[in-house]
């Protein structure tokens, strides 16, 4: 019943494609299983590659096995001429980067993962077969002929380590991460994110400066007020010396008590002080923020100085993760390292990104990946890590991929400010657009809605044919989306969806119903009662009594003084258009359960009655739409135009459950609540 709808009336929501095609590749040294357009046997301006040397507080390990490879966005998306895409690399030790994603549009100009290098001792050059692509590789080898020069960096590795004993981190290993085209490819992003907000980290300040990184996000986006400056900085505990005294991550090390000597020297945060921390710096500073935890210490709640952060858990959940990026929330993330038993060390960052690609689970975070070790002058070192989550994630069981420091998370704060509660854009509206457009040629629509929060809004359109437009904008609240569709013949709805930038999402518009080559509903109305009734006859007495009174009804209902034009109908006699319309359904519903009727007038019948209620609705549509669009803001008008809006969706959800005699019904009291809007 459902498909006799959404071919006659209006498509069912389907899912957007999950994988893009590919547009252009860029690739290296000769044929692998996901060759390209082309072939470039040089190396591809925009990528660097790097050897890891590992540095603790107590040690260092020079020439790890683990490498990284750092894409510079701008770079690379002139170099391939692509605006986003990802980035896959196979060496001697296999697919050891599996579709690093990039988008020019980003704030963030340069992203890093890690991967297994294959070798130890001072490599200097790597050979790799390396692809740049706009689609997702499920499967990727290479012929190894390009050479890339391999550079040392640093990676300050034991965090806030409870343990004087360092343990080498294992290279990341890939091989769980698997590519599904037909699953979920989706991300969010957290709005306003930019470089800025990433600050320079002292030696084991990661938890502070995490917090530090997520008040700066919340305040640029939010415009809350946060006293301090997002500069580097340190803080005494036992004299409250900070340096320089405005510094937010200074100040953050007074208030979570964190020990050290100086910015290359000191310990790390506990979870139980890093929450009290943040609860007093907040409660001091009157900043209106709310505070939640998972994972360590997530089954109780945390009270200090008068503020509390909501226990959410034992263990750590993917879709508590996800959902809290997806509304623009602040979110820490802490992952640590354990070998038998031992913590070896952890790490807190502040998350950017989550999402899936072709099924894959993935995250992006900011941090500095130095901390002050090897980096004397705070120049190096904040960069965006993007992490796939291995195969074998669960709830409480995550297992971050290309993470050097830690592979397994056990603690998500998200703060968001209490001033953002935020609410959806309210549901979009009609504002112009070709009712009755010609196959195959291209028409403008134009949709608008407000935003309560005057949030920045996007758009997606649904066409009813199928085919969904990608999410538009940012724009304005209040300013109209216009984009243009072709259609082949038929009757369809077009409905559209507003978002906010914080992912808050409306209802649907009402459907705008668009005749494509139907030019008239009278006429449409006119070939049933003339030619497709009539020719259903089978000769039975009983069943053809039943069609001309069918027939007779519609003829009723298309007396010319019912009518103002082809599509409008008459302000005073009009409703009795919908009386005939659903005296006529009903006979033909009782055909459809007689048995005299051959199988062939059934169907007939059913798809006829369901005509009928399509195009009834057709013309409640037309009328709310115009009364949406020209009635008065005044309150009894809204009232009507509520009313209006009410009867026409339970004429939907009539016609979905396949009742069109009430769904006329419902529509005909849409279609006499808006005349008394239009006046």
């Amino acid at each position: 019943m459902k498909n006799k709808i959404a071919t006659i009336f209006v498509c069912l929501i389907m899912l957007i494609p999950a994988v893009a095609v590919a547009l252009e590749t860029v690739s290296h040294n000769g044929a692998g299983s996901n060759t390209g357009s082309g072939n470039i046997d040089t190396r591809i301006s925009g990528i660097t590659f790097y050897q890891v040397d590992y540095v603790f507080h107590n040690g260092r390990f020079l020439n790890s096995d683990t490498g990284k490879i750092l894409i510079d966005i701008p770079t690379l998306s002139q170099t391939t001429h692509l605006e986003k895409g990802y980035v896959n690399v196979f060496t001697s030790s296999g697919w050891v980067i599996r579709n690093l994603p990039f988008d020019k549009s980003s704030t963030y100009t340069k992203k890093s993962t890690y991967f297994d290098l294959g070798q130890t001792g001072n490599v200097r050059t790597l050979k790799v077969y390396l692809q740049v692509t706009q689609n997702i590789q499920t499967r990727f080898t290479g012929i190894l002929t390009t050479s890339y020069t391999v550079y040392d960096t640093i990676y300050g590795a034991d965090g806030d380590s409870e343990s004087d004993d360092f343990k080498i981190p294992k290279a990341p290993d890939m091989s769980s991460v698997q590519f599904n085209p037909s699953e979920i490819t989706l991300s969010y992003t957290q709005p306003n994110h930019h470089p800025s907000q990433n600050v320079e980290t002292a030696c084991m300040q990661c938890v502070p400066a995490a917090y530090a990184n997520n008040l700066q996000y919340l305040e640029d986006t939010f415009d809350i007020s946060v006293p301090d400056v997002h500069v580097p900085g340190i803080g005494y505990r036992d004299s409250g010396i900070v340096i320089p005294s405005d510094s937010l991550v200074g100040h953050l090390d007074v208030y979570m008590k964190r020990k050290l000597v100086n910015r290359s020297s000191g310990n790390g945060t506990g979870t139980e002080n890093a929450l009290n921390g943040i609860l007093k710096y907040a409660s001091d500073n009157s900043i209106p923020i709310d505070i939640e935890h998972q994972g360590i210490d997530g089954d109780t709640c945390v009270i200090n100085a008068g503020k509390t952060s909501m226990g959410m858990g034992a263990s750590v959940n993917w879709n508590y993760l996800i959902n809290e990026v997806k509304y623009g929330h602040a979110v820490t993330l802490r992952y640590w390292r354990f070998e038998n038993g031992i913590h070896y060390g952890g790490h807190k960052v502040a998350v950017v990104t989550a999402g899936w690609y072709a099924g894959a689970k993935f995250i992006e975070f900011a941090h500095d990946t130095k901390q002050t070790c090897g980096d004397p002058t705070d120049s190096f070192g904040r960069e965006i890590t993007h992490s796939y989550l291995g195969l074998n994630t669960t709830d409480g069981n995550f297992t971050l991929l290309a993470c050097p420091a830690a592979d397994d998370p056990a603690e998500i704060v998200r703060i968001v400010t209490m001033e953002a509660n935020n609410n959806a854009p309210y549901q979009p509206v009609f504002v112009s657009g070709q009712m009755y457009p010609t196959s195959n040629t291209s028409y403008v629509y134009t949709f608008s809605t407000n935003d309560p929060e005057a949030n920045l809004i996007y758009y997606k359109f649904d066409w009813g044919d199928g085919e969904f437009s990608d999410w538009l904008g940012p724009i304005s609240s209040g300013t109209p989306v216009t984009r243009s569709h072709v259609w082949n013949l038929g009757i369809y709805g077009i409905r559209v969806k507003a978002r906010d930038q914080f992912w808050a999402e409306s209802a649907w518009s009402l459907p705008v119903f668009v005749l494509v080559d139907v030019v008239v509903i009278l006429g449409e109305l006119y070939e049933i009662a003339v030619f497709d009734l009539p020719y259903a006859k089978i000769g039975d007495k009983k069943v053809d009594g039943l069609l001309d009174r069918a027939i007779k009804h519609l003829n009723k209902g298309l007396d010319d003084k019912l009518w103002l034009d082809n599509s409008n109908l008459d302000q005073k006699h009009g409703k009795k258009v919908f009386k005939e319309g659903k005296a006529a359904v009903k006979d033909l519903q009782k055909l459809q359960k007689d048995k005299r009727a051959t199988d062939s007038v059934q169907g007939t019948c059913e798809d006829i009655s369901f005509k009928i209620a399509a195009l009834n609705g057709l013309l409640a549509n037309i009328a709310l739409n115009e009364a949406q669009r020209n009635g008065g803001t005044d309150k009894g008008s809204l009232k009507k135009v509520a009313k209006a809006e009410l009867e026409f969706n339970k004429g939907l959800d009539q016609l979905g459950e396949g009742k069109p005699d009430k769904a006329i019904g419902h529509f005909g009291k849409a279609w006499m609540h808006s005349q008394k809007v239009i006046g």
